[in-house]
C-alpha cells in the first residue's frame, strides 16, 4: 500500500508529517488505483514525495461523500453562525500550524520560506477570518410587488468543485473555499498536481476544526483527468477554476 503520510524537513531546519494521500470523507486514503505523481521542489529539482494521484472513480467517491454531507442535517441546517465558529477554528489552526504550512509552501512552490509565510499563509488566514465573519451576514430582501408577501431567499448552491493553480496553492485554494463554506456548500477541491502539498496539509486543519465528513474533499489528479471530470460531473453543482490560454 502507498503510505498516505510522509515525513519532510525543511531547510529552515522545521519538520512536520506531511499528508500525501486523498482526503475523501475526512480520512487520508490512497488512489483506488494505487497510483502516485511524484512532487519536485522546483528550486533543486529534488523529488520531495510521491503523492497519490486521483482517478475519476476517486473523484465520484468524493463526490458522493459531498453529496452525503450537504444534505446532512448537522450541515445543511447549520446556521450562519456556526458556520462561522468552525471557520473561525480553522483559521486559528491554520496560525498554529504556520511554520508547517509555510514551509510545505515554501519547499513545493520554490519560493523563500519568508514570503511564503508572509504572504501566502498571513493572507490565507485574513481570507478565511473575513467570510467567517460574513457568514452570517447573508441577508434577504423584501420586495414591493404589490403582492401580499414577496422576498428573497438566498439558499446554498450544493457541491462545488474548485480547481486551483499551481503557483499560490494555498493562498488560491483559501480564496475559493472560503466563500464556499461560508455559504453552506460542500467542496470537491483539486490543487495543481504539482504543488498540492500545502493543500494537502490545510486538509488536517479542516479535519481538526470539526467540519463533519465530505464537507471539504480534497483530492490530487491530472487536469485532463480530474479536472476535466469534475467541469462535466452531474452532482457538482458549481465548478470555479483558474486556467491559463496556452
Amino acid at each position: 500500500m502507498a503510505p498516505v503520510f510522509v515525513d519532510l524537513s525543511a531547510p529552515n531546519g522545521h519538520k512536520w508529517a506531511q499528508p500525501v494521500g486523498l482526503f475523501i470523507n475526512n480520512e487520508f486514503v490512497e488512489s483506488k488505483d494505487a497510483r502516485t505523481l511524484a512532487v519536485v521542489n522546483p528550486a533543486t529539482e529534488e523529488e520531495i514525495a510521491q503523492v497519490a494521484l486521483a482517478s475519476e472513480k476517486d473523484l465520484d467517491e468524493a463526490v458522493q461523500a459531498a453529496v452525503d454531507a450537504f444534505s446532512h442535517p448537522d450541515w445543511r441546517r447549520l446556521s450562519g453562525t456556526d458556520r462561522g465558529k468552525f471557520m473561525f477554528r480553522l483559521a486559528d489552526l491554520m496560525e498554529e500550524h504556520c511554520t508547517s504550512l509555510a514551509s510545505a509552501e515554501s519547499l513545493n512552490t520554490g519560493k523563500a520560506y519568508s514570503i511564503a509565510l508572509e504572504g501566502d499563509v498571513e493572507d490565507a488566514i485574513k481570507i478565511v477570518r473575513y467570510y467567517a465573519g460574513y457568514a452570517d451576514k447573508s441577508f434577504g430582501q423584501v420586495i414591493d410587488t404589490g403582492a401580499d408577501i414577496a422576498y428573497t431567499l438566498k439558499e446554498p448552491i450544493g457541491v462545488c468543485g474548485l480547481v486551483v493553480p499551481w503557483n499560490f496553492p494555498l493562498n488560491m485554494a483559501i480564496t475559493k473555499l472560503a466563500p464556499a463554506l461560508c455559504c453552506g456548500n460542500t467542496v470537491i477541491l483539486k490543487p495543481s498536481e504539482v504543488t498540492p502539498l500545502s493543500v494537502l496539509y490545510l486538509a488536517i486543519l479542516v479535519k481538526e476544526a470539526g467540519f463533519r465528513p465530505g464537507v471539504v474533499n480534497i483530492i490530487n489528479g491530472l487536469g485532463p483527468v480530474v479536472g476535466a471530470a469534475m467541469v462535466t460531473h452531474k452532482q457538482i453543482s458549481k465548478t470555479h477554476l483558474l486556467v491559463a490560454r496556452e
